[in-house]
C-alpha cells in the first residue's frame, strides 16, 4: 500500500477496519533525522470479519492470527 496524504492512509485503513480485531502494534525508531524517518513495526491480530482481497473477491473470518512485519518510511518537505 502507498499513500501520500493522511487522509488516503486513513481511507485505505477504515476499508479493512471490520476484518480484524484484537490489534496489537509494535513500533521502534530506526532513524529519524532530516527531511526522513523511519520506524520498523509488527502488527499482530486476529481475522474474524470478511476482506476483499482482489477483483472483489473476499475471505471470510477463519479466527486464525495474523501478523504483519514491514518498515515505514515518510519523507517530510516544508513545514
Amino acid at each position: 500500500m502507498s499513500t501520500v496524504s493522511l487522509s488516503e492512509l486513513m481511507d485505505e485503513f477504515d476499508r479493512r477496519d471490520d476484518a480484524f480485531s484484537d490489534i496489537e502494534l509494535e513500533v521502534s525508531p530506526l532513524e529519524v533525522g532530516g527531511e526522513y524517518a523511519c520506524v520498523e513495526w509488527s502488527a499482530s491480530m486476529t481475522h474474524t470479519g470478511q476482506i476483499e482481497v482482489a477483483d472483489g473477491k473476499g475471505c471470510g473470518p477463519d479466527g486464525c492470527g495474523v501478523t504483519l512485519h514491514g518498515i515505514t518510511v515518510a519523507a517530510f518537505r516544508g513545514e
